[in-house]
């Protein structure tokens, strides 16, 4: 498929195709991001990834809910470029230059598995 047709079936402008993070987060290791994901993201989205973190619930918008169908079905580069860059308008900050890109494939592969208890 070309690059230039990608960032339209998925709905993303231009410049931020661009920032996508090169290494797909299907090569992430979910035991590795378990982790990482507690140290960085549990206060704010929560141990179970529901947004009930200590932070998360006192934000302004709460912290997103990991485990629903909106979060989940997002493709991985959507939420490396999401952990990598932040989301503006929300409080959810920009990890690059914190993580490393395989860090952040690590957290996207774990963001999966909370997922599977998701209904």
């Amino acid at each position: 498929m070309p690059r230039f047709v990608l960032p339209i079936l998925i709905g993303l402008s231009l410049p931020s195709w661009w920032n996508l993070p090169l290494l797909s987060a299907a090569g992430g290791d979910s035991a590795a991001g378990k982790p990482l994901y507690e140290r960085h993201c549990a206060g704010c989205h929560g141990v179970l990834g529901k947004g009930e973190g200590p932070g998360g619930r006192a934000l302004i918008p709460p912290a997103t809910d990991l485990t629903g169908v909106k979060s989940q079905r997002k493709l991985d580069a959507v939420l490396a470029n999401m952990i990598e860059h932040g989301k503006p308008g929300t409080d959810m900050a920009a990890w690059k230059g914190r993580l490393a890109g395989r860090e952040i494939n690590d957290v996207v592969a774990y963001l999966r598995t909370l997922g599977t208890s998701a209904p």
